[in-house]
């Protein structure tokens, strides 16, 4: 049996009450991404991914670096190496994203814990996909997700895409930052 698929009118949305619009083909269209930044080497993966996904419509992605600070430091002290670092981060994902063609907007967020501030930035900027990226994590011999991971997937108001690393026996495993970037 064959198909013949056929370009209709692009249908519109009404973004009052479809939020995440999708195409007649059930693809996801969103216009606001966001991208928390762990400094992991998946980090590049999720943008380049992050990119794909929001070319087509030109969607703004928000790459996000949480810096958490300790319960006994008030919230206000970032020290200067957590800053560099940070920055860091967002430069490595900005320049994947620039290799794309997109342009990202970075931030730094200081809190106790990443995933209820990255969830509250997500709402405040009126996301509607978070593209996420875990590691490795065994415990028992069973895989697990970090608090972070577990907590966006819990309580955003929005959709998630999780990307899992490379396990360790991958043979691609170490060879993220040299993928190509996103035709």
């Amino acid at each position: 049996m064959r198909f013949k698929l056929r370009a209709g009118p692009r249908p519109t949305a009404d973004p009052a009450t479809d939020p995440a619009p999708e195409s007649a083909a059930g693809v996801l269209r969103p216009r606001r991404i966001v991208v928390p930044v762990s400094g992991r080497p998946g980090d590049a993966d999720a943008m380049r991914i992050a990119c794909r996904v929001a070319r087509p419509d030109r969607a703004t992605i928000h790459a996000l670096r949480v810096v958490e600070v300790g319960r006994n430091l008030p919230l206000s002290v970032l020290q200067d190496e957590d800053l560099a670092r940070a920055e860091q981060d967002l430069a490595r994902v900005e320049r994947v994203a620039r290799e794309a063609g997109v342009t990202v907007e970075t931030g730094v967020l200081q809190a106790r814990e990443a995933g209820p501030a990255l969830v509250d930035e997500a709402r405040g900027r009126e996301a509607d996909l978070f593209v996420i990226v875990v590691g490795e994590r065994r415990r028992l011999g069973e895989f697990q997700l970090g608090r972070t991971a577990s907590y966006i997937l819990a309580n955003a108001a929005c959709r998630v895409l999780l990307l899992r690393e490379w396990g360790p026996d991958h043979p691609g495993r170490g060879r993220i930052e040299a993928q190509p970037a996103i035709d």
